[in-house]
Order: C-alpha cells, then sequence, then structure tokens
C-alpha cells in the first residue's frame, strides 16, 4: 500500500509539472497530523495513535490528492502500516453568489482486519456561503456495497482570537442507507448514523499552522451501536484529540 501512496503522489507531482507548463495556477498543501485514535464515520477504524498524512494540489476550479492513516501502536498488529488510504480528485465551483457545488470520486484502500479491499464512491455536495457555511454532500458507493448511500450535513464557522491564533469549530451529521450499512456495520435498515464536533485552534508558525483539536463522535443507530466495527461497546461514543501541522505552497 506504501508504494501506492508513492506512485500517487508521484502522478500528481507529474500532473502539476505538466500543467505548470501550460501556466496553470497550481497550489498545493501539505499536512502531516497526530491523533490518538482515527474514527470514520462513527467506525472505529483505529482507537490507537495513528500519523495521517495528506498532499494535495488545486488547479484553478480542480483537486486531486492522497491522504493516508498509518497506525502507530501495535493494537491491530498494523504498527507503522498505513490501514487506510484515500485518493480523491474533486471539481467545485459558486453558483451565484451564495451557492456552492462540487462533484467528486473517491478511492478507498482499507488494509486491515476483514476490510482488506479497496472501495470506490462518487459524490456531489450543495453548500453556501454565509454564516455557519452549510454544506450537503451525498456519496454513493460503485464498489462493494453497490447502491449504497452515504449524505453528510455539515456546518462550520472560523473566527481569529489574536494576531496568528484562530478558532475552528465544525458539527455534522451522517445518514446512510441499507445498502451501506449492511455493508458497513452489517445492518440492513436506513438510519442516522453517526454524529462527530470538532473544535481546533489554527496557530501560525512562519509558513507553517500547527493546529491542536478535540473531537467527540457518537453513533446514532443502535444496531451499529451494538455492531461497532473492531471494538464492540454499549456506548461506542469516543473523545479524542489530536494536533496538525500544514502548510501551503
Amino acid at each position: 500500500m506504501l508504494k501506492k501512496m508513492i506512485l500517487t503522489a508521484i502522478m500528481l507531482a507529474c500532473t502539476a509539472g505538466v500543467t505548470m507548463a501550460f501556466d496553470a495556477d497550481i497550489k498545493g498543501d501539505l499536512s502531516i497530523d497526530y491523533s490518538s485514535k482515527y474514527i470514520w464515520r462513527g467506525k472505529a477504524i483505529s482507537d490507537e495513535s495513528v500519523m495521517q498524512t495528506g498532499l494535495d494540489f488545486t488547479m484553478d476550479k480542480l483537486s486531486l490528492g492522497i491522504w493516508g492513516n498509518m497506525d502507530l501502536t501495535n493494537d491491530l498488529e498494523e504498527r507503522n502500516n498505513f490501514t487506510k488510504v484515500d485518493y480523491y480528485i474533486e471539481y467545485g465551483d459558486k453558483l451565484g453568489d451564495v451557492m456552492k457545488y462540487c462533484i467528486g470520486a473517491k478511492r478507498f484502500d482499507f488494509d486491515m482486519g476483514s476490510m482488506n479491499e479497496a472501495r470506490s464512491e462518487v459524490y456531489a455536495g450543495l453548500g453556501l456561503d454565509m454564516m455557519l457555511n452549510p454544506m450537503v454532500k451525498a456519496y454513493y458507493d460503485i464498489d462493494e456495497a453497490q447502491d449504497g448511500m452515504y449524505i453528510r450535513g455539515c456546518v462550520s464557522e472560523s473566527m481569529d482570537l489574536s494576531d496568528g491564533v484562530g478558532l475552528e469549530c465544525s458539527a455534522s451529521v451522517g445518514w446512510a442507507n441499507d445498502k451501506s450499512n449492511e455493508a458497513y456495520w452489517g445492518s440492513d435498515d436506513d438510519a442516522f448514523q453517526d454524529f462527530k464536533a470538532n473544535v481546533g485552534m489554527p496557530i501560525a508558525m512562519g509558513d507553517w499552522t500547527l493546529t491542536p483539536n478535540v473531537s467527540y463522535v457518537a453513533l446514532l443507530d443502535n444496531d451499529m451501536r451494538e455492531a461497532d466495527g473492531y471494538y464492540a461497546s454499549d456506548d461506542p461514543d469516543y473523545f479524542y484529540a489530536g494536533v496538525g501541522l500544514s502548510t501551503s505552497f
């Protein structure tokens, strides 16, 4: 899987180089994050410390990137291995002065336990440039969970606290149909799936930004709470913290 990440990074770099040859305006973002857990759509991918890295390129309205989650402990016997790698491509633009939209595709490579496979989704999102920045995205699975649908509604806000220090807050709710829930949870019902809240404090450090953050995640469906992936619990609610380092170029 690491070879796939390296190959994809090379492809992204080549794409950026070709585009630069045509004088396109290219922006890049690099992130390196530590987190005490990795929870994805309410599912505990890792209940111990992880390192997460991402590399993105934006060319006008087109973005593409790669992101990976590496386990730092041997909780799942995956120490220093990437247990999930995401690849994505997205096109986004505005509709008028307030409304915005995006369309894209994602591929998830899992390398952990029974989820040792790749899955792909296409998605579309619609949002508003206004207070709380409401956004709704719908993801449609085209692989293992065919006809699976996951819809996520999110609000977010950011503000400056002082020179070089800010505050970022977000909250989201996810809903999934029976096909998606059967593939990921073994449940055959449509249901609201997960709730997530996050608070971060970005601190400017020259060309880099350091962002300590805390998150809370809760599963909303009883069947999912009983079948909570690798970490079955009667109360699978998660508090976890992390710190991220990012830069743009």
